[in-house]
């Protein structure tokens, strides 16, 4: 297993220990706090994303979330998470998982 296999196991370990009813997500709930959440990350300059733990995407970025670290959303658009993953230093990837779970 290599070290980026790990670092996902890891992280999707933590994360499927949590179990969801769909009956009762609601995502619609999304959308009516965007521009809420969007104003935030505005004043605060901010990103701001949310996690969909059930689906295991991100389902709302702020408009200035890849803006603040010098991308378009052009360039992460479609490929959620991962785009920003990669970004990331190899030496510092499974740290950054450990803590981040």
């Amino acid at each position: 297993m290599n070290e980026q296999n790990s670092i996902q196991d890891i992280v999707f370990h933590v994360m499927n220990q949590f179990v969801f009813d769909e009956d009762e997500l609601d995502y619609a709930r999304i959308t009516k706090h965007a521009n809420v959440l969007q104003t935030q990350a505005n004043v605060s300059n901010s990103g701001v994303q949310i996690f969909d733990n059930h689906h295991k995407r991100i389902a709302f970025f702020s408009s200035n979330y890849g803006k603040m670290l010098g991308y378009e959303p052009t360039d992460y658009e479609g490929h959620n998470y991962q785009f920003f993953e990669s970004k990331i230093h190899p030496d510092e990837k499974l740290q950054l998982a450990l803590r981040g779970v």
